[in-house]
Formats: structure tokens, sequence, C-alpha cells
């Protein structure tokens, strides 16, 4: 059984990860460290139980600080690690919001990364898996693979492909990184599910639901239990 760490555990795909290890039995500790509380997450109940398993442990950290990411990372005085490391750490952290600032990104999604992955390099985790996104990819009407060309489209891929290159630039670090497409599912407040949602309502009405954008843009999704079975 391994150890491991979810930082940015409490969010969309973050909690659907640990409650996919807590119910397929994957791990033996699972520390999720986030700087908001389980609590006032609006976890669904299923999820709440994950995140009640003896093998959880909850750490809120800001581990955009120094402090944060000592305290996500720190082994002393914890009983499952025995003074070992984590055998995986996922980074999950990052601002998802969109219509932020260059600035915003650069600390919330790049810096993060970058920091998150040298602590682990310095730490000489096994594996650091980077949870970056396929918009970094150019638009093309063929499927996208690890070699496509990349032109990012919005500006936390923009950042999120700044942090692949700085991550893969980091000694030692053992890395992977995974780009979903749209995620959706339980918990996706931000993303296509809301749109679904609305979607049902104009079918109920009987009425068109006017877009933005014209049916020429096609972009793949997948379901976020999915993502949580692939990360691992």
């Amino acid at each position: 059984m391994v150890a491991v760490l979810v930082l940015g555990g409490v969010g969309f795909i973050g909690r659907t990860l640990v409650d996919y290890l807590v119910r397929s039995d994957r791990a033996s500790y699972i520390r999720v460290v986030d700087k908001g509380l389980p609590a006032t997450a609006y976890l669904a109940p299923a999820i709440k139980a994950s995140f009640e398993d003896p093998r959880v442990e909850f750490r809120q950290a800001n581990i955009g600080s120094p402090a944060g990411l000592l305290r996500a990372f720190s082994n002393e005085g914890c009983a499952p690690l025995d003074g070992k490391e984590f055998d995986i750490v996922y980074n999950l952290a990052a601002e998802t919001k969109y219509g932020q600032t260059d600035e915003v990104y650069d600390e919330k999604v790049y810096q993060i990364s970058v920091n998150a992955g040298q602590a682990a390099a310095a730490r000489k985790i096994p594996v650091f898996v980077e949870v970056s996104t396929a918009q970094v990819y150019d638009g093309d009407k063929k499927a996208a693979t690890e070699s496509s060309k990349t032109k990012p489209w919005t500006l936390i891929a923009k950042h999120k492909l700044r942090a692949e290159e700085a991550l893969k630039a980091i000694p030692g670090l053992n890395l992977v990184i995974v780009r979903p497409s749209i995620v959706y599912g339980p918990g996706d407040v931000l993303g296509i599910t809301p749109r679904l949602i609305v979607a049902a309502v104009y079918k109920q009405l009987q009425e068109d639901m006017k877009m933005l954008w014209t049916k020429d843009i096609r972009i793949n999704t997948v379901h976020v239990t999915d993502v949580a079975r692939a990360l691992w």
C-alpha cells in the first residue's frame, strides 16, 4: 500500500480522486491539503464519508507560502508515514476561475506548481503528478497527442504550460503530466455541468438556448470519475 499526498484535494477533481482512492482501497494513507475546508466545500454525502475515512487526514494550508508547503509535505510526527516520504504527490492546486489577471495566474497556477515540484524533488518523492489542461493544445480537427502543437487559448492554459516546462527542468523530479479535456460531473460548478442544467431548463420551456459560440467550436469532455481513475 502507498502513501498519497493530494494538493488541492478539496477541489472539483481533487475530492473525486480522494473518494476514488478510498473506495478502491488504493492507499494506506491519504493526506489532503487545501486552503479551503471540507466542511464549507459542499461535499456530496458519499465523498464526505470518504473524507471521514480513518486513512484520510486533512491539513489546511496555502502551499503558495513556504510555511504552507512545509506543512503539506512534512512527515514529522506523522505515524502513518513513520519518517518516510509520500510515494505519490498529486498537484491539483490551482486557480480555476476564468477572467483573472496574468499576475493572479502566475502566482496561483505557475508558482504553486513549481514550488510543489521543487519540494517533491527535494524530498525525492517517487512520483509527482501535475494535472494540467488540454487547453494548452492548438485547435485542430485531429485529436491531440502528447506531441501535438501547443498554443494555449486561455490564460490558465498559458500558465499551466509555463509550469509544465519549469517542472520538466527541475533536477531529480519524477514527473507525470496529465492534460485532461473539459472535465464535468458531480461537484462541477464552473464548467459544462451548469450549462447542461440551463439547457435542461430551456428544453423544459421549449425555448432555444442561445450561445456566444457557433457549432464549429467542438471541445471534448471527460467525466471526473474517469479522470480520477486515470490519475491512478
